[in-house]
């Protein structure tokens, strides 16, 4: 039976850039399509997946993916993960991957992309509210703002579990962090977004796919606007501040010394 491949795409990790590469590679080198579309709008249903298709890789299955890796004798996560990726049973092999980013350095992210691109303000007006607390906010403002004073600002942003800890969240759930190291040591590839090179080397070696059609098919899908890169007192300071941002740090310095090692035992040009 030929493999399945799960790719667990979080936000401002550069997982839209993982995405696309892996989409174009698998049908280029696997001859198959991916099963999710993450391209309905909300409370519309998603088209049925297409007939052979043995790829996950989109926002629309990273949640039913955790859950059905997080309780893979659960009845339940599995019945819901098939419904959205119909490969995953249980006599299949199947790859997964993740990416991790150092959690400061992506709730920086998170911050300039609700700034650029719109979607914050669409939200706001969904909610009837004012408008979104980065227009209104410096970023460490923004970050450490309770939601009792958002709300009384009448200014929406997500939750500070999700700005700083959504992988943690994801994958561990009730357990937190413990849970979540646990399920991470379990996928095949963690991938780190400062270290894309490495990445592809462990990915290109775990799941059987030619380097060189990888890096083809890597083309960095949103640049954004070049940003003041932050030192490394800041992200210290801001770290001591959130017991989020160190529950998330856990899982990236894991993910650091595991691709390390893993690069130290390939040889990858």
């Amino acid at each position: 039976m030929l493999p399945g491949y799960a790719f667990i795409k979080t936000y401002r990790v550069g997982s839209t850039t993982v995405k696309k590469m892996l989409e174009r590679t698998l049908r280029e080198t696997q001859n198959t399509t991916r099963c999710d579309d993450n391209t309905h709008k909300a409370g519309s249903a998603m088209r049925p997946p297409p007939p052979g298709c043995r790829a996950c890789v989109t926002h629309a299955s990273y949640t039913p993916i955790a859950n059905a890796l997080h309780f893979p004798k659960s009845l339940a996560a599995q019945q819901a993960v098939r419904k959205v990726c119909p490969f995953w049973v249980p006599t299949r092999r199947i790859h997964t991957m993740i990416m991790i980013r150092e959690p400061v350095d992506r709730a920086y992210a998170r911050y300039h992309f609700e700034r650029s691109d719109g979607w914050c303000r669409k939200k706001a007006a969904e909610l009837d509210m004012r408008g979104c607390a980065s227009d209104n906010y410096t970023f460490v403002d923004w970050a450490f703002a309770s939601q009792a004073q958002l709300a009384a600002s009448g200014l929406y942003r997500n939750p500070q579990h999700v700005i700083f800890s959504e992988t943690v969240v994801m994958l561990g759930g009730r357990g937190g962090v413990a849970d979540a190291l646990r399920l991470l040591k379990k996928i095949e590839v963690v991938g780190l977004t400062h270290r894309f090179n490495d990445t592809l080397c462990a990915l290109a070696s775990s799941w059987g796919l030619p380097l060189p059609i990888l890096r083809k098919h890597l083309t960095h899908a949103r640049k954004g606007t070049p940003r003041v890169p932050l030192n490394g007192s800041f992200l210290l300071a801001m770290r001591k501040r959130s017991h989020w941002l160190q529950q998330e740090r856990v899982l990236y310095d894991y993910a650091s010394q595991r691709l390390t090692r893993y690069h130290d035992t390939l040889a990858c040009a």
